[in-house]
This record gives C-alpha cells, structure tokens and sequence, in this order.
C-alpha cells in the first residue's frame, strides 16, 4: 500500500508497485529513481559520501518492471562503483538518465542523457560486485543514439542494439511515466547529510519539510494499467478530413487493429523523419520530427477536427463507436497549461458522459493530465510549431466498460 510522506527508506528495503502503482524518490545524493506500475525493485546498497563524493558506493537491483534513474552527485563522482542488477544483466553508468524495462528472459534500456554499459553475468561479472563489467561481453549505448534500445536476452553472451522499428518496446512505452515525475526530476534537494542510508517521499502538494537526513519525493500515485504495446497499425479517423498536411498521426496497436472498422495495412508511420511521442495500450501518437519553436506566450483556443473513440466492453474485447461533442482545448503557453473538455456518447449509454481535464505542456510539447483534478487519464502532444494537438484519453466508466480514444485538435 502507499506509504506515507516521509517514510525513510534504507538499505534493503523492497519496493513494489501494483497495476497502478508509481513511486518516486529522491535520494540523498540528489539524483532521482521512478518505479512505474508492475515492478520490484530493492535498494542493495545506498551509501553517499557527502565530503568524499567518489567514495559513494550504490547497488541496486530491478527484478521486473520499470525503473527510470537519474544520477545524482554520487553516483556521477563514483560511477566505478554504481551497479544495477536485473535477473539478466549488469548494468553500470557513465553520467545517466536513463530507463530500464526487464523481465526474467530480457531487460531493455532507453538512454536521455549520458551512456549505459550493459553486460551479461558470467566469471568475470558478478551480481555482488559494484564496479562496471569489462570485456569483449560488454555493449554501451549513449544519448546520441536517440530512439535507440540496447536489449540481452536470457543466455544470449552479448547485448544487441535496436533500432526505430522497435519503438514499442521502450521502457517508457511498456510504463510510461506520470506528470509528476518530470516535475520531480527538476526538484532540488538541500538536506542530504550522506551519513545515513536514507530516502524518504512526499506528495508533490505535501507541506513536510525536509529534516538533516531526509529528502523530498513523490509518493505511489495511482495511473491506469498499461499493456504492453505491439506492433503498430495506421487507422485513417472516421470524422473530418483535415486540409492541410499535419504533423501528428495516430494508430491502433495490433492488439486491437481487427477490432473495429477503418482498418487498413500498417503504413509505417514511424521512421527517421518521425518519433513516438505518447501511447497508451490502444493507441500511438506519432509526431513529425522538426526543432520545437512552441509560442513563449498567449492563449490559445483549439477546435477538433478529427477523432476516433470507442466504448470498450468485456475487457476490450468488444468495441463500440461512440462520438464527441461540446470538444473544447485551450492551452496557456505562458503557464504551460492546458483545460479540455468533451461529451461522450455511446449506444451503450444512457446519456452523454462529461469528460474534462488540466494539465501541464511540457518544454518538448508533451502533454500530461494532473491526476488529482481531471476525471480521466490524458497523454498527447503540441506539433512542433504549436499550430496542432493531439491528445490520447482512457478512462474507465464501469467494471464492464471503458472509454478510449484519439482527438485530432488545430488553432
């Protein structure tokens, strides 16, 4: 179950997440670590030496699931002694933002800043040790291979790199984050002592002060469940034709690509000239590559011009069309904020079902609903120029029946 803000946490301690499950922590060398839903993870070895920084020695181990790590100044000063341990492989740093996704026969890692060396366990690697692997055995992957994987199979002698066409397979895919955790990973920490082995949490809202020892964090927030997503299929919308050529484009995962009409072959629309924004486990938001030139200020008033939306009944199982109407978007640049606003209507229904939502617009045009004040969950994104936004929502109405969708928005 959650914890409450300020439970400290020491070497040793086992972290688990459910279904809906998020936690993220601060640690006390002022690095950053998120587990996303489904995951175990425990905390080895957790000792920062604030006078000596390069003396940190850290060791943690992933068991399943998803974990995002952000060094901190310890970590970053001693990275001949940090180590990451998944039942596949050993993973060391070289200065790293990076994700992992691992299971008992593969772990996966997505690179933001910096570079990872991944290696499987042999004579010469071992899970107790703490210093990086070396030897022929070894594969490093850096941030400059953007939408890149480094993936080790289960019995395999070395990782492999993969490219674009596996984009389904990002860490940040198969769970991706909350808003909150891109808040966080900006937070400053001004209390870690490095004497004591400890991490503790708040809510991001939370009044508690940060003591000698102790330092700010996120507690578990629920979020619903993500599948993992397969491949990719372009599904054309059934409303409105857009005039002019956009820059955000949408489809179905193959999970549920026979489920309803206006199917059509996969298209491919990913490759080097676009990338994988958001997903959730019905739907990919694909967006044009380009450098981002968002306006710095104003308000602006969207009108839909395009959707798809189901009403999903028996697990997802069964789709039905529905419609929207009363679609409103208004985003605040300046604020970095968004408000939306739609009805949803389905001939399951008895009558339309308000749906609305707020927000935060991040600096890459990635948007993200505030959990705590919107009725569903949201994931979407600005084009590059800010002209255009796209939005994936999901929310679940009943045991039985869940609402899914796209919307197209433009200004």
């Amino acid at each position: 179950m959650p914890l409450p803000p300020g439970t400290p946490l020491l070497e040793g301690d086992k972290l688990l997440t459910g279904v809906n499950g998020h936690i993220h922590i601060r640690t006390s060398d002022e690095g950053f670590l998120s587990i996303r839903p489904g995951s175990m993870a425990t905390i080895e070895i957790y000792q920062f030496d604030k006078d000596h920084p390069e003396n940190t020695r850290i060791r943690l181990q992933l068991t399943k699931g998803v974990m995002r790590s952000i060094s901190g100044k310890g970590a970053q000063a001693a990275k001949q002694q940090f180590r990451l341990n998944t039942p596949v492989a050993a993973i060391s740093i070289r200065g790293t933002d990076f994700s992992v996704f691992t299971s008992g026969e593969v772990t996966r890692i997505s690179v933001r800043e910096g570079g990872v060396a991944m290696s499987p366990f042999n004579a010469s690697c071992t899970a107790e040790a703490l210093a990086p692997c070396q030897g022929s055995n070894v594969m490093a992957l850096f941030a400059d291979k953007a939408q890149r994987l480094l993936q080790l199979e289960q019995g395999s002698a070395k990782p492999v790199i993969l490219d674009r066409a596996t984009l389904h397979l990002l860490p940040e895919t198969i769970a991706p984050p909350l808003p909150e955790e891109n808040l966080n990973t900006t937070a400053k920490n001004n209390s870690a002592d490095g004497k004591r082995k400890v991490l503790s949490r708040k809510l991001p809202s939370a009044n508690a002060s940060s003591s000698e020892d102790k330092n700010l964090l996120s507690p578990q927030i629920p979020e619903p469940e993500q599948s993992t997503i397969q491949a990719l299929r372009s599904v054309p919308s059934p409303e409105a034709t857009i005039p002019v050529a956009p820059q955000l484009h949408w489809g179905r995962w193959e999970k549920y690509a026979s489920l309803a009409e206006h199917n059509t072959p996969p298209l491919g629309l990913l490759g080097d000239d676009r990338e994988l924004v958001v997903a959730n486990e019905m739907f990919g938001l694909v967006r044009d590559r380009s450098s981002i030139s968002l306006p710095e200020r104003g308000r602006f008033d969207f009108r839909m011009a395009a959707q798809e939306s189901y009403l999903l009944n028996g697990g997802g199982q069964v789709l039905t069309p529905a419609t929207l109407d009363n679609a409103r978007l208004s985003i605040d640049f300046a604020r970095h904020w968004f408000e939306t606003q739609f009805n949803f209507n389905a001939p399951l229904l008895s009558q339309p079902v308000p749906f609305h939502a707020v927000g935060a617009v991040n600096g890459d045009g990635r948007m993200y609903s505030e959990l705590f004040k919107s009725n569903f969950t949201l994931r979407g994104a600005l084009s590059n120029d800010g002209k255009e936004a796209a939005y994936l929502f999901n929310r679940r109405l009943a045991d039985s029946l869940t609402a899914s969708g796209v919307i197209h928005w433009q200004r």
